[in-house]
């Protein structure tokens, strides 16, 4: 069995684990830069390779401390080092929390495969979600190969019977969960609209596909495809159930103090659903089910 660590034991690891606590921090730092760039440039439809980072002001590319994650933002006190112009705080959150997802990944499934494999499939998801946010639209590049990626990933884990404390461990799991995670919200987003366009869109069914709302895109059943291939059906459930309810909130939250938000991006909710499902997923279930009388 894979070492699990929890904040409080963390000073009590090896120098080896240590080792690759702080790799592993590294690497989600600089993942965390990575994201930024294609968060920017994926909707733009430009390399994410070429041109070097650049101010969006005054267009002069960035010295390579200018780059360190987290640190530089702060050296520059969040302003281009050339022109002077505010740098969006939103950079050095992005690193941030790919950093502390990556973190929790390690802590939870140690030095090991998966960890590599699910630290991969964090850095996905915060990408889609940041585009998500920003355009209400998520990638098909970021989603549909990555599903069969996992389900090729659940094949070989199967055949080769690699060790390691997989989440879906065979194909037929992993086509399960892609199945029932993407079904079940495909099913959502066809009733939402047939219902909205029917009685809500000026009480008239458009006809016309051109004419009818959108109350929910595919960019969310093709997420939902790809989690569920690394964490199976069960789990995927679970996912769409904790996205809902951390998208209410949001909606509830932002109503109370007054904004008032025409469309709300379901693919961050479903994200952060995800990634406490890939934690501790299973041990939600077990204490529900531990409350109840089944």
């Amino acid at each position: 069995m894979t070492p699990t660590y929890s904040p409080a034991t963390v000073c009590l690891m090896s120098i080896s684990d240590w080792f690759f606590f702080v790799l592993t921090v590294l690497i989600g730092l600089v993942s965390g830069s990575f994201a930024n760039v294609c968060i920017l440039r994926i909707p733009a439809d430009l390399s994410i390779v070429f041109p070097a980072s650049h101010c969006f002001s005054c267009g002069r590319a960035l010295l390579w401390r200018d780059n360190i994650p987290l640190l530089s933002y702060v050296l520059l006190r969040g302003k281009c080092r050339w022109c002077a112009a505010p740098i969006s705080p939103r950079y050095p959150f992005i690193e941030f929390l790919t950093c502390a997802a990556f973190t929790g990944i390690y802590l939870r499934f140690g030095a090991s495969l998966p960890t590599v494999v699910y630290c991969l499939l964090a850095l996905d998801l915060i990408i889609a979600s940041g585009i998500d946010w920003d355009h209400l639209w998520i990638p098909r590049l970021l989603t549909r190969p990555g599903t069969i990626v996992g389900l090729v990933l659940a094949t070989l884990i199967w055949f080769f019977k690699w060790p390691g404390e997989w989440i879906v461990a065979t194909p037929w799991d992993a086509l399960l969960g892609a199945c029932v995670g993407g079904g079940v919200i495909y099913l959502v987003r066809f009733v939402a609209n047939w219902y909205y366009n029917k009685y809500r869109n000026f009480s008239v069914y458009k006809e016309n596909a051109e004419d009818r709302i959108e109350t929910m895109g595919l960019g969310d059943v093709d997420l939902m495809l790809l989690i569920g291939a690394f964490i199976g059906w069960d789990l995927a459930l679970l996912t769409i159930f904790l996205g809902s309810l951390f998208g209410s909130l949001f909606g509830l939250i932002t109503r109370f103090y007054g904004y008032k938000l025409i469309k709300i991006p379901f693919g961050p909710y479903l994200a952060l659903g995800a990634y406490l499902c890939l934690l501790w997923g299973h041990d939600l279930i077990d204490w529900y089910f531990s409350q109840t009388s089944f």
